[in-house]
């Protein structure tokens, strides 16, 4: 059995990208339990306006636990959704930051492990149409053996990060 695998199984990728992928800030955990749950759910095709209010949300939940998002001093999004939170931004607001600001880097980094895109890709993105595409391997890995434990699996390894 060799140590590395030349063709990862779709968990394999996952888990890879939710332990090794970039974390200069939190966001590819929820951007994650997005699709997942989309996923989920049967969608196969989303705008960022309409994922929009679930990312937020899944970031709004672990900013309300006094959890720290990102290694920038600053940053537009999570000061509307920390705003949010305080009472100072309305939920609008913060949804209009997370459809201009919320989704800069995390598209396109997600997928991307060592500095190359993962061999099966589990979404496409058109982005003059601002549009996601999940495609089948997102299904496949949904609808696995360890389907259910990915959703926790990137929840713990978010806390974790957090930590």
């Amino acid at each position: 059995m060799a140590f590395i695998d030349s063709k990862p199984s779709l968990e394999t990728q996952w888990r890879g990208l939710v332990l090794f992928g970039k974390n200069t800030a939190t966001y590819k955990f929820a951007f994650g339990k997005a699709i997942l749950g989309l996923a989920k759910q049967g969608v196969s095709r989303v705008r960022l306006d309409d994922i929009a209010p679930i990312y937020a949300d899944a970031l709004i939940e672990h900013l309300r636990s006094g959890n720290r998002q990102g290694v920038s001093g600053s940053s537009t999004f999570l000061a509307a959704l920390a705003g949010h939170i305080e009472g100072k931004v309305s939920r609008d607001e913060a949804l209009n930051v997370t459809k201009k600001e919320g989704f800069k880097y995390v598209i396109e980094a997600f997928q991307n492990l060592g500095g190359r895109i993962i061999p099966d890709s589990f979404y496409s993105y058109e982005r003059r149409e601002k549009t996601l595409y999940l495609t089948d391997n997102l299904f496949k890995l949904r609808e696995s053996e360890q389907g259910f434990n990915v959703v926790n699996e990137i929840e713990a390894r978010w806390n974790l990060v957090e930590t």
